[in-house]
């Protein structure tokens, strides 16, 4: 499993990959953002997953993007989103 731990002036965020027994890619994005940012926090992350956000770098992603929905944290993640939180 892939995973990334960023902190952005948006959203401090956790990323992990997987692939399931498709053999698709499974992205798991863990944020923490202010009530009003969420819906932009989610409209940028699912652009960058679609490959239609150019970062600064000029990197774009070149996969397809097939699903993408909001999901509860789990109790697994529980102590990882505290600690978002507070970054």
């Amino acid at each position: 499993m892939m995973q990334r731990v960023r902190k952005t002036g948006l959203a401090p965020h956790h990323v992990s990959a997987r692939k399931d027994h498709d053999a698709e890619l499974r992205v798991r994005i863990l944020f923490a953002a202010e009530p009003d940012k969420e819906g932009e926090v989610r409209y940028l992350i699912e652009q960058a997953l679609a490959g239609q956000l150019k970062f600064p770098d000029g990197f774009a992603t070149s996969w397809q993007l097939r699903a993408s929905w909001p999901s509860e944290v789990s109790a697994e993640e529980t102590g990882h989103s505290e600690r978002l939180i507070r970054s």
